[in-house]
């Protein structure tokens, strides 16, 4: 199942925070922007 959050660069909300670590703590996958492109963020 995929997920979309939007977090505010200057205002991010710690509820949408907590959501993306709980994902990688899971086991997840994340995909967040970057100045160049998109990253991937995973636990190992």
């Amino acid at each position: 199942m995929s997920q979309f959050f939007y977090i505010h660069p200057d205002n991010p909300q710690q509820r949408l925070i907590n959501q993306a670590v709980e994902i990688v703590r899971k086991g997840g996958v994340i995909v967040y922007p970057t100045d160049s492109g998109y990253a991937l963020g995973c636990k190992n």
